[in-house]
């Protein structure tokens, strides 16, 4: 079974509405027929804004391309946008690697590509003409930088909760979280920040003085988890092949079981 990219793409114009989440905040789940057995948080880097394409991959010499048709005629869909302006890159003819070159004058290297195989270092929301190869052919491309980009980076479970009287139960952020993003049930995407980085945060959708992938699993040097603050013996199986059109979402994801509340109870937001 191939396994594809978890990707989360949210445009520039509604990035903002991601609800923000401190350790002063909890989580309410309301539903008449359920508990859930455990809440698990599936962690997303944030790789900042870019064109509608991510999951790039390098071959031997350096050079980037997408799986275009790997094996099903629209795995394309796992790679590119197709609510950006880079939903145009879909009318190519079926081809198996479909190679981005350069992104206006810049060369795509390992220099500029992220963990998450998006392009870093371009300007929110300018356009770029982007030349790809079909094959030896190349194509050119205008394509916007507004995409927020995220890509699925780690997995955590609680099981920390609590019955409130007013029909929903409570549950608690956990306290070894670091700022970053978020997916919680695989219904909805919150921004955290952390004690340690609330004062310096600007309130905006992006800041990137704030290291958002800082990561929180440990790993030995054989690639053994070293530390795991959820216990990973006790974490659900998340089944990795699973389509990311459940998790490449944009913050209208419609969620009826899962706000954010402060405190003190009063309805702060939520991610509707």
């Amino acid at each position: 079974m191939t396994e594809y990219p978890r990707s989360i793409w949210v445009d520039s114009d509604t990035d903002g509405n991601i609800p923000t989440v401190t350790s002063s905040d909890c989580l309410v789940y309301v539903s008449s027929t359920e508990v859930p057995s455990s809440i698990v948080f599936e962690r997303f880097a944030d790789y900042g804004y870019t064109i509608g394409v991510s999951n790039m991959q390098a071959d031997q010499g350096g050079h980037y391309y997408l799986v275009y048709a790997d094996v099903d005629e629209d795995d394309y869909k796992y790679y590119i946008d197709t609510k950006s302006d880079a939903a145009q890159l879909t009318s190519i003819d079926i081809i198996t690697r479909l190679y981005l070159d350069k992104v206006g004058n810049t060369k795509v290297d390992e220099k500029n590509v992220s963990d998450g195989g998006t392009v870093l270092g371009l300007k929110k929301d300018k356009t770029y003409t982007c030349e790809f190869y079909t094959g030896t052919y190349y194509q050119d491309y205008n394509l916007k930088a507004n995409i927020h980009s995220f890509g699925s980076l780690e997995r955590f479970v609680s099981y920390d909760y609590e019955f409130m009287h007013s029909n929903f139960i409570m549950i608690q952020i956990p306290e070894y979280f670091k700022s970053g993003y978020y997916f919680v049930n695989g219904v909805g995407l919150f921004r955290y920040v952390s004690d340690a980085d609330a004062k310096k945060y600007n309130g905006e959708a992006y800041d990137a003085a704030i290291d958002w992938n800082d990561p929180i699993i440990l790993y030995n040097e054989d690639g053994t988890v070293k530390y795991d603050p959820s216990d990973p013996d006790r974490m659900p199986s998340v089944d990795e092949s699973s389509d990311p059109g459940d998790v490449n979402i944009g913050v209208s994801l419609p969620v009826d079981n899962t706000e954010t509340i402060t405190d003190s109870g009063g309805e702060e937001g939520g991610t509707q």
